[in-house]
C-alpha cells in the first residue's frame, strides 16, 4: 500500500551505453535517485556530463539507433517504466509525464499555429475531466502568463519571441496535468529578466497543481532560487545528492566544491574565480576508479584505479568519493 511518503519516481541503477567508432559511450552510468510529490529536483553538472540524455532516458525516448545498453529501473507512480511497450509509454509521456527541451523553437511546429499544437496533446491524451479543451488552453496560457492568449494562440511560432515560445512549451507540457514534468535548461538564451519570470512560474506551477519537477542546468544560480534537493552529475554518475541547502553549505564532494569554488558570487570582489584544472574525461575510456580523480586537488592513489564508495549522508542522500570524510557516516 502507498503511503504519503513514497515517492513519485525512485530510479536506480539506470544506465544508458551507444556504441560508437571509438568505443562504448557510458552516458548515463548508475544513476540512483527519488523524487517526492511536488518536489523540485536540480540535475546539475558541465556541458556533456550526461544531463539530458538521463531527462531523455527518464521519458525513454533515447534513439534506439547507437543504443546498446539500457538497464536499471525506473518506479513512476509504482510502474516500472523499463518494462514497458513503446505502445504503454506512448500512453504515460505527454500524459503522466511531460517534457520542456532546450530549445523550444525545435519543439514546436513552424507550419502550425499555437492554438493547433496545445490542442493536439489532448487528441492523442484525451482527459476526461477536461470537458472543454478550448476554455483548458486559454486557461493554461493566462496561467504562464502570456500577453493576450486568444490573439496569441492565433499566431505561428515564427511570430512569438523565445521568451513566449517557452510559456507555450510548458502550456503544452501542462495541458494532461502530468504528474511529473522535467524541465530541459529551461533558461537557456533568455534575458534574465525573463529568467527570473520563468523560475517564479515552475515555482507556481508546483504550488499550484502539486506538480513534481526535474530541472537540468547548469546554472547554479537556478538550482539555488528553485530547487528542494540537488543532484551533482560527472561523466554520466551522480557524484552528489542532497538537499539544497547542504549542497550549497557543506558540500561534500571535490568536484560539487569545485562548481561552487568556480561561480561567481555577486558582492564577492575576488580578482578571480578559481578554474578547476584539466577537461572532463571522454565517456569512452572511463576506468574503475574516480572519473574526477584527474582534476580533484584531493585524490589519492587510490582514487585512480578503485570503484568510489558509495556514502550515505541520510535515507535517500549520499555522495561518490574515496577520499576519507570526517562525516563520520560509514561507507556503504
Amino acid at each position: 500500500m502507498k503511503t504519503a511518503m513514497t515517492p513519485l519516481l525512485s530510479v536506480s541503477n539506470l544506465q544508458t551505453h551507444f556504441k560508437t567508432p571509438h568505443g562504448i559511450v557510458q552516458a548515463v552510468n548508475d544513476v540512483s535517485f527519488q523524487l517526492k510529490k511536488g518536489e523540485i529536483l536540480g540535475i546539475v553538472g558541465e556541458s556533456g556530463s550526461g544531463k539530458s540524455v538521463l531527462a531523455q532516458s527518464l521519458m525513454r525516448v533515447v534513439p534506439e539507433t547507437n543504443l546498446c545498453k539500457a538497464s536499471g529501473e525506473i518506479n513512476f507512480n509504482g510502474i516500472d517504466l523499463m518494462n514497458l511497450t513503446p505502445n504503454q509509454m506512448r500512453e504515460i509521456r505527454g500524459a503522466s509525464i511531460s517534457m520542456v527541451t532546450q530549445n523550444p523553437s525545435t519543439s514546436l511546429n513552424p507550419v502550425f499555429t499555437v492554438q493547433e499544437q496545445l490542442l493536439e496533446t489532448l487528441k492523442f491524451h484525451p482527459q476526461d475531466q477536461i470537458k472543454n479543451p478550448r476554455k483548458r488552453m486559454l486557461q493554461l496560457m493566462t496561467e504562464v502568463q502570456l500577453p493576450n492568449p486568444e490573439l496569441v494562440a492565433k499566431r505561428y511560432p515564427f511570430q512569438l519571441s523565445g521568451g513566449m515560445k517557452q510559456r507555450i512549451a510548458i502550456a503544452m507540457a501542462l495541458m494532461c496535468e502530468p504528474k511529473l514534468l522535467i524541465a530541459d535548461e529551461p533558461t537557456t538564451a533568455l534575458d534574465v529578466t525573463i529568467q527570473a519570470q520563468l523560475l517564479e512560474l515552475i515555482k507556481s506551477i508546483r504550488n499550484t497543481h502539486g506538480t513534481s519537477i526535474i530541472v537540468i542546468t547548469h546554472d547554479l544560480g537556478v538550482v539555488a532560487q528553485l530547487c528542494d534537493t540537488v543532484g551533482v552529475i560527472y561523466a554520466g554518475q551522480l557524484v552528489e545528492y542532497n538537499t539544497v541547502e547542504e549542497i550549497f553549505q557543506n558540500p561534500r564532494h571535490p568536484y560539487t566544491k569545485a562548481l561552487l569554488d568556480s561561480n561567481p558570487v555577486f558582492g564577492n570582489k575576488q580578482s578571480s574565480l578559481k578554474a578547476m584544472k584539466g577537461q572532463p574525461p571522454q565517456l569512452t575510456k572511463l576506468g574503475a576508479g574516480c572519473s574526477f580523480a584527474d582534476r580533484c586537488e584531493q585524490a589519492l592513489p587510490l582514487c585512480h584505479h578503485t570503484p568510489t564508495d558509495l556514502i550515505r549522508l541520510g535515507e535517500f542522500y549520499y555522495h561518490r568519493c574515496s577520499v576519507p570524510t570526517l562525516d563520520g557516516v560509514a561507507n556503504l
